[in-house]
C-alpha cells in the first residue's frame, strides 16, 4: 500500500454524457412573448478533465416540443464543471507491482456554460450563459448515472430574450 501512496494518482479524464429530460422555455421579443414546457431535451456531450476536480466539455442539445417531433431548437453547449466534494472521474495509480483504481460513489457538481440555440419555427439564433447543478452516481467501473438541472439566460439581436431551464437524467461513460 505504501508503494501506491508514493506513486502519483491521475484522473482518467475522458467521458461521454448522454442525457434526456424536460425543459421550460420562456421567450420574448418586443411586445410578443410565449412560454413552453415539454419532455423533449436530448443532450450528448464530451468532457475532458483539466485536473481532478474540474472538467471542460463540449455538447450538443436538441429540444423537441412533442418528445421527438414538433417544433425544435438545437445548439452547442460549452461548459466547465466543478466537482466540489471529490474527483470528477476515476482516480488511478500504477506502480511497479500493481494498480489501484478509485471512484467516489456520489459526485455532486456545479457548472457554468455558454449555449447557442437555433429555434426552428421562428428562425432565430440565441446565445447566452447558464448555470447548472447535478450529481453523478457511480454504477459500474466506467459507467455512472447522472441527474442534472441547468438554467440559461439567452438573447438574440434587438430585444429578443429567452430563458431555458432543463432537468435531465442519463448516463456517463468514462474511457
Amino acid at each position: 500500500m505504501i508503494l501506491f501512496m508514493a506513486t502519483p494518482a491521475f484522473a482518467t479524464g475522458n467521458s461521454v454524457d448522454l442525457e434526456v429530460g424536460g425543459f421550460s422555455l420562456d421567450a420574448s421579443s418586443g411586445d410578443t412573448s410565449g412560454k413552453l414546457a415539454a419532455f423533449g431535451t436530448y443532450r450528448i456531450g464530451y468532457r475532458r478533465s483539466i485536473n481532478s476536480h474540474f472538467d471542460i466539455g463540449l455538447g450538443y442539445t436538441i429540444l423537441f416540443t412533442k418528445v421527438i417531433s414538433g417544433d425544435s431548437g438545437f445548439g452547442l453547449d460549452l461548459n466547465g464543471t466543478y466537482y466540489f466534494l471529490g474527483a470528477s472521474h476515476r482516480l488511478e495509480s500504477r506502480g511497479e507491482h500493481g494498480y489501484l483504481s478509485y471512484s467516489e460513489d456520489l459526485r455532486p457538481f456545479v457548472s457554468l456554460s455558454f449555449a447557442q440555440r437555433n429555434y426552428q419555427s421562428i428562425q432565430t439564433s440565441y446565445a447566452g450563459f447558464g448555470v447548472g447543478v447535478g450529481v453523478d452516481k457511480n454504477l459500474l467501473e466506467r459507467l455512472s448515472l447522472r441527474v442534472s438541472m441547468r438554467a440559461y439566460s439567452l438573447s438574440a439581436g434587438g430585444t429578443a430574450k429567452a430563458s431555458e431551464i432543463s432537468a435531465c437524467g442519463g448516463i456517463v461513460i468514462e474511457f
